[in-house]
């Protein structure tokens, strides 16, 4: 009595630690699996030394996607409809169906892909977001206070800090929910009349009930030579507007951070 005692008392710990070990590797997966399959990136191999190289909309989306790269979640390219991800875990490469992109609009301030997993034992859907911190943590689903309030408040630190910030969610989709939604989505997109709109509202029926896993932060630098010039405009009078749609937190970061020592610290 007193040996099981013992045991259950060493074992008990032991089960939660790796729970919660579980939990927070299943979020890491799920976190940089966003990152990686969440794009319109192409890949091409450099032939002298095989690294490959992203071929990006903008330098954050490449950025986002060399970052899951390092972390070992490297996308090694896209056949057609098929996306290729090399993960820390497998030594086979995982492949996904993209079936669909919901890109990203001024409005809407999110993007999200839905992909297939293509896996003879798991062919599940998956929705993977990311945006604007308002817009998703309107689309989550009740639960994870706890994350939620840390992952606000990295994203104040990073704001402070003039970083570009974004954050990401997921949710599983069932198949007989796809299959509806697909029919309206086709529909929508093909409409004659208001097809932004309807494809809009098509796609905030699927984008809601999401779960959070994270956010991102980038630094947002200039190019070499843009704080001397704008220093120059100013002493010849000339007075300088910034125009962003970040968060007021990381605008004024990145307003301040790289003219700070050109005279310019009032807004």
């Amino acid at each position: 009595m007193v040996l099981r005692q013992a045991l259950t008392e060493h074992i008990k710990p032991v089960i939660i630690i790796n729970k919660v070990n579980r939990a927070l590797a299943r979020s890491l997966n799920g976190f940089f699996s966003v990152l990686a399959l969440c794009h319109t990136v192409l890949t091409a191999v450099d032939p002298a030394t095989g690294a490959i190289e992203y071929k990006a909309q903008s330098p954050d989306e490449a950025a986002l996607i060399q970052a899951a790269a390092d972390a070992g979640f490297i996308f090694r390219r896209r056949e057609k409809e098929k996306l290729l991800l090399q993960t820390p875990f497998l030594k086979e490469t995982k492949r996904y169906e993209m079936l669909n992109i919901l890109e990203f609009t001024s409005a809407q301030k999110r993007m999200s892909v839905i992909v297939k997993k293509l896996d003879d034992q798991d062919g599940r859907l998956f929705l993977l977001m990311k945006g604007a911190d308002n817009v998703i943590f309107e689309q989550l689903k009740a639960g994870g206070d706890d994350l939620k309030r840390t992952t606000e408040a990295h994203l104040e630190d990073f704001a402070n800090a003039g970083l570009r910030t974004l954050t990401l969610a997921y949710k599983v989709i069932q198949d007989d929910e796809y299959e509806a939604w697909s029919e309206c989505y086709h529909e929508a997109s093909t409409a004659l009349d208001d097809r932004e709109g309807k494809v809009e509202a098509v796609c905030d029926e699927m984008e809601c009930k999401l779960r959070l896993l994270g956010a991102t932060a980038i630094e947002d630098r200039l190019q070499d030579g843009v704080p001397e010039t704008i220093a120059d405009l100013k002493v010849v009078g000339i007075k300088i507007w910034v125009a962003t749609g970040d968060k007021l937190e990381t605008a004024i970061g990145v307003y301040l951070s790289p003219f700070s020592g050109v005279g310019l610290t009032d807004l």
